[in-house]
């Protein structure tokens, strides 16, 4: 027997049904983020590295955003492991520093 061809298609994506209320929260969230002069969020992140011997190592990091507009930036990260990083944009030049190697 040879390999059979699908006769049905396979359905069309369907439009997700965006929530009118969580639509205007989201759109005044960014009207304000996009008016601020300046503002500060904090992120983590995290991820899984499966090894060849099944074992997982979960990494991540917390990072601490800091944006003055127009045109200044910086970036503190601070992996799990503990080795501090710091990214620092003035509008001219752009600094990345490694804390614990102190370069």
């Amino acid at each position: 027997m040879g390999a059979q061809t699908p006769t049905a298609k396979a359905p069309a994506a369907t439009a997700l049904a965006l929530d009118p209320a969580a639509l205007a929260i989201a759109t005044r969230a960014g009207d304000f983020l996009r008016e601020a002069k300046h503002f500060r969020f904090s992120a983590g992140t995290g991820y899984e590295v499966v090894q060849e011997d099944g074992e997982k190592l979960e990494f991540g990091s917390a990072r601490h955003y800091t944006v003055q507009r127009p045109d200044h930036v910086r970036v503190e990260t601070v992996p799990r492991a503990g080795d501090r990083r710091l990214v620092v944009f003035d509008g001219k030049s752009l600094t990345q520093v490694d804390v614990a190697e102190n370069v």
